[in-house]
């Protein structure tokens, strides 16, 4: 009984945690991933609530496995990402998307190679984790938020990043390019690594188990080609269309303060981090 209650629980948070990033989404689509296309809102309800539904069904199943645990919060971490939207309006939705909006694609890869037994079965696997884990949920997301301030930077419309501890944009910069550069390396490895354990796998494992290791593989490479073209940016890059539209100086949402740069307004104008030197995409406005 205590677990159906609690995997009731979970399924209605995340429930609400993807209609919440839904809304968040289309009250401001040009800083949101999904937009506000009905196929946009379809890819991110269904790829969200699907990663938490299967993961609950698991996890009811096999409580002791960790599978099941691990692609839950993948979902959740799928809705994350939308909550770097300037217009969120909640500083702790905001802080904890700064955090945590590139922890997806280390949770899925950490899923798979887990798969079927819950473990992690070797230190290649292993150290492959721990390094997506300290790319993405450090590199990108809670060092550079500890160290970059919207405010200073100039968003008039960002809520306030409860983690920040010192205003260093340069350094958090700095951080966060090293961190997209080893991004593509994890995000190879790890959909590498699932191909390998699927091709071990016996003749059964792979027979019910190539459509999760097929997707999951797939969408690291796409995620490790997102962080390629992210590479010349310096910033999480959706389309350069949308950058561009995002980026016009001309925009309400746009703050600015006496005597900045455009690169100072990065934190309103760019769909991702704080921080970063836009020069490549302040150029194209």
């Amino acid at each position: 009984m205590p677990r159906r209650l609690a995997v009731i629980g979970i399924a209605g948070l995340g429930v609400a945690t993807g209609v919440y990033s839904l809304r968040v989404a289309q009250n401001n689509p040009s800083h949101s991933f999904a937009g506000a296309s009905a196929g946009g809102a379809a890819a991110l309800l269904g790829a969200g609530w699907a990663l938490i539904g299967v993961g609950l069904a698991f996890w009811t199943r096999w409580p002791g496995n960790r599978f099941g645990v691990l692609l839950s919060a993948a979902g959740f971490a799928w809705f994350v990402l939308e909550w770097i939207n300037p217009t969120i309006g909640s500083a702790a939705a905001f802080t904890i998307g700064l955090c945590l909006y590139a922890v997806c694609a280390p949770l899925v890869g950490h899923a798979l190679l887990a798969y079927p037994g819950g473990k992690l079965s070797g230190w290649i696997e292993r150290g492959a984790v721990a390094a997506a884990y300290g790319g993405g949920g450090a590199l990108l997301g809670v060092v550079p938020a500890l160290l970059s301030s919207p405010a200073s930077a100039g968003c008039n419309e960002c809520p306030r990043n409860l983690a920040l501890l010192a205003d260093r944009p340069t350094l958090a910069d700095e951080l966060t390019r090293v961190g997209l550069y080893l991004a593509v390396g994890w995000a190879l490895v790890l959909a590498l690594l699932v191909l390998i354990s699927f091709v071990r796998a016996s003749e059964t494992a792979r027979r019910t188990g190539w459509p999760p290791a097929a997707a999951g593989a797939a969408y690291l490479v796409l995620v490790a080609a997102t962080f390629a073209a992210s590479l010349d940016r310096g910033f999480l890059w959706k389309t350069a269309s949308s950058t561009r539209q995002a980026c016009r100086w001309s925009s309400p949402r746009c703050g600015r303060r006496q005597g900045s740069s455009a690169t100072d307004a990065r934190w309103p104008c760019l769909l991702t981090r704080p921080g970063f030197s836009t020069t490549s995409s302040s150029s194209t406005t």
